[in-house]
């Protein structure tokens, strides 16, 4: 449909001298405009177009913003193939003719507002199609309860990519026993915008196939979900890379639903996703994430979820380099609900920076070790959890990541954080000899700790190899510094020591 805007205030004497302002609005179902533009004369919508056009900023001051769908190479409107979009109708077939007529050429279908009931899976397997509602006045009804999905994105099964497509501002419904809202097989560079998708039969969002990249999910709502079903779940064959979430919820689920879930990708990792400005509540996991490299959660909110907000890892799975940094949770209303914040059971190298967390059982569970022990940052957190580490915690190491101690946090034992000790010190090796002795003024715990060493300085001229130094005789009480020879007559070698864990 054409619309018009004025861009000069002006009478239209045809008109019952109908005065215009400027940002006045007009389409071409509005019977002035043929009035307008021809005295009153009756003129096609095609006319109208082309005259506009013409005429329209020298006679008129107005100017086309928006031509017709029927005119304009590309896009589908569904009301052109028969779609009524009054919830009683069944517009499968309209609306699927309306995504097969772009299947050479990619383009936008566009869905106007209205209730659009479907039997079966609207099914795009072409390239770069648009199928693009105006909010949630653009309803698509699925009343499969057979399993069938509202959308299936994706060739399979004949397996070719299927890419550079969007599927945006949409409200997507379902019922008991259908399949789920959008199930994406073996896709790639898709964007997901301005969607909300409640009750499907299944999982909200799925993502199956080979070779899935490069999708970006922004302001996705999807809640009540069903018993068993998650709201985004991904279980591909292979690596599943660069996936970015913006602002999405989940929200509603049940004890045995997750807001995201990511299934363990046997003999493979998933690399380079982010979770930023999202929120899981209600859920039994907010987010329950395998065999990720590389991940970033960031300006995130956990509310209400039974078992846990984050869990990383199942034992065996490979999860590393995951960082997650200014988040807040808690535990609704006070109540007893327990779980943790965040569990790692496998992986390493992970880091939580500016966490508040309330009202859990614990605040950390890290129950499985992998490439030696974890690594484990806290840094600048606030909470008031029962425990800061749950029962069964391995104790947090920190080889080869940040020092023991940084911003507070030095390690556990039993739940309890220690102060901060035997960070740093300095030594000095006075000729004649080879070593020095380092006492601790508090033992630590054990001996399994790492010594990092820095010549710093001296006095005099300090043999050459004198500045070549070593640690042994590493103990709970200290250790021993040793330099390769002794310094030499009158000189002396200053070494600043680190301790890492």
């Amino acid at each position: 449909m054409a619309q018009y805007v004025v861009l000069a205030e002006f009478v239209a004497e045809s008109y019952a001298n109908r005065k215009f302002v400027v940002g006045d609005v007009l389409d071409d179902s509005d019977l002035r405009v043929a009035q307008l533009l021809r005295d009153g004369a009756p003129i096609s919508a095609a006319t109208i177009q082309a005259l506009a056009r013409a005429t329209s900023a020298a006679y008129f001051s107005m100017t086309a913003i928006a031509p017709d769908a029927d005119a304009v190479p590309g896009v589908a409107d569904v009301a052109s193939y028969g779609a009524v979009g009054d919830g009683v109708a069944d517009d499968t077939s309209a609306i699927q003719a309306a995504i097969d007529a772009l299947a050479t050429t990619g383009g936008i279908v566009r869905l106007p507002a209205g209730t659009f009931k479907i039997t079966s899976a609207l099914r795009v397997a072409a390239n770069s199609i648009r199928i693009v509602g105006v909010g949630i006045a653009t309803r698509i009804k699925n009343t499969n309860a057979a399993g069938g999905h509202a959308f299936h994105i994706g060739s399979k099964p004949a397996s070719a990519l299927t890419l550079y497509g969007s599927i945006e501002n949409l409200y997507i419904e379902g019922v008991a026993g259908g399949g789920e809202g959008i199930h994406l097989d073996t896709v790639g560079v898709y964007n997901f915008y301005g969607l909300q998708i409640i009750g499907t039969g299944s999982h909200g969002i799925g993502v199956f196939g080979t070779d899935v990249q490069l999708l970006a999910f922004q302001d996705v709502l999807i809640s009540q979900m069903r018993a068993g079903k998650n709201g985004f779940n991904f279980d591909t064959t292979n690596q599943c890379n660069v996936i970015r979430f913006d602002r999405c919820t989940v929200s509603n689920g049940s004890s045995t639903t997750d807001g995201w879930f990511v299934k363990p990708l046997v003999g493979g990792t998933h690399n380079g996703w982010t979770f930023i400005g999202c929120t899981g509540q209600s859920c039994r996991h907010g987010m329950w994430l395998n065999s990720l490299v590389a991940t970033l959660i960031e300006a995130n909110y956990f509310e209400a979820n039974s078992a846990g907000d984050i869990r990383v890892g199942t034992t065996g799975d490979a999860n590393s380099d995951c960082r997650v940094m200014s988040v807040h949770s808690s535990i609704a209303n006070g109540s007893s609900l327990g779980g943790y914040f965040m569990r790692v059971e496998f992986g390493a190298r992970f880091s939580v920076i500016g966490l508040r967390s309330t009202n859990h059982a614990a605040a950390f569970q890290i129950v499985s070790t992998n490439e030696g022990g974890e690594t484990f940052l806290l840094a600048a957190y606030e909470h008031s959890d029962t425990a800061l580490y749950g029962a069964g915690t391995t104790e947090p190491t920190a080889l080869p990541g940040p020092w023991k101690g940084a911003q507070g946090i030095s390690g556990q034992v039993g739940g309890v954080v220690k102060t901060p000790r035997n960070l740093r010190g300095t030594a000095t090796i006075v000729d004649p000899a080879t070593n020095v002795a380092v006492v601790f003024p508090t033992a630590e715990d054990d001996a399994v700790y790492y010594v990092a060493l820095a010549v710093v300085g001296g006095a005099g001229a300090p043999a050459v190899a004198s500045r070549r130094v070593y640690v042994s005789a590493k103990a709970a009480a200290g250790f021993t510094i040793n330099s390769e020879v002794a310094p030499g007559a009158g000189a002396t070698v200053i070494v600043d020591w680190h301790l890492l864990r």
